[in-house]
């Protein structure tokens, strides 16, 4: 097993991602971060590129192109959920592994994405990102293990004395 600093065994101290799936609960902890808001991605030349907003129903003419749901449930089941709170069926046409692979699909073609605002800061070349009128949110937590190690503590320290996270951590 490799060591990426003495004593760490080859685990991970800290992690930064979207809220875990259930099954690891007492074995984690999590802290709440931010919430991300969703926004649609289109090449800079669809029809919507140029909208200041746009709502859910104005994506039905258009292929839907969502990252791939096993590599990200929580995303998917919440932008899935949004469609049918409005009574819609989303036709889903691609579900791409990477959120770089989704970006290219957009940029390319005529198909529309809903991302996490966070994906303006990859490679974004050809692609424009517009505001939902309805917002949605998915949230971005900190994790570490619920017995941390002497590096975890000694960060989870730090953030403690440099920001507002003094609250109690939520067991996962």
């Amino acid at each position: 097993m490799w060591q990426l600093f003495p004593g760490s065994e080859g685990t991970l101290d800290i992690g930064f991602s979207r809220p875990v799936e259930s099954g690891y609960e007492g074995l984690i902890q999590c802290l709440h971060l931010l919430d991300d808001p969703i926004c649609l991605a289109v090449s800079d030349i669809h029809p919507l590129a140029q909208a200041k907003k746009v709502e859910l129903h104005q994506l039905s003419p258009y292929p839907l192109t969502l990252f791939a749901r096993a590599h990200a449930p929580s995303l998917f089941d919440l932008l899935i959920s949004a469609f049918h709170s409005q009574g819609m069926q989303p036709q889903v046409h691609s579900e791409p592994s990477t959120m770089q692979a989704l970006l290219t699909q957009v940029a390319s073609s005529q198909s529309v994405a809903l991302v996490p605002g966070c994906v303006r800061n990859l490679q974004t070349q050809s692609c424009c990102f517009v505001p939902l009128a309805q917002p949605l949110y998915v949230s971005l937590e900190m994790h570490w293990q619920a017995n941390p190690g002497a590096t975890a503590r000694h960060w989870l320290d730090w953030c403690e004395s440099q920001s507002d996270l003094t609250h109690a951590p939520e067991p996962v």
